[in-house]
Order: structure tokens, then sequence, then C-alpha cells
């Protein structure tokens, strides 16, 4: 996990640091892209290690009754 981390910890700061710059539409578009791809990749890995940690026995999961009307309509 370490190893994927650092690198995408390292992506997602220099992205943060070049939204601060003045940038063309397109360039800043690509930044935006850049750091959304970074937080999906990142969610992704997240995930990934959460299945192994279920399968391992390291982490349990409950599941609860909601109400998905609820849900939707507070978005």
């Amino acid at each position: 996990a370490h190893e994927l981390r650092t690198p995408l910890t390292a992506i997602r700061g220099y992205t943060e640091i070049l939204k601060q710059k003045q940038w063309s539409s397109e360039d800043s578009e690509i930044i935006k892209r850049l750091g959304s791809s970074a937080e999906n990749l990142s969610g992704l890995i997240d995930n990934l290690l959460n299945t192994s940690r279920i399968e391992n026995g390291k982490m349990s999961m409950e599941t609860t009754v909601v109400d998905m009307k609820q849900i939707l309509r507070d978005d």
C-alpha cells in the first residue's frame, strides 16, 4: 500500500500547487482532470485494501437497513 500511496500523494500535492497558478482554460481543465483522476485512484486503492482486509479477517462488514428514498432526496 505504501508503494502506491506515496507517489499518489505526491501527484495530489503537486496538482494542488498547480491549481493555485493562472493557466489557460484548457490547461486548467487538464489539471482538474488530473486531480480528479488521482482522487478516484486513491478511492480504488482504499477499496482494494479494505477488500483484502475483509478477506483476511482483519476487518468486518456490518449491514444496516437504510432509507434509499431519503438518501436520494438528500443529494
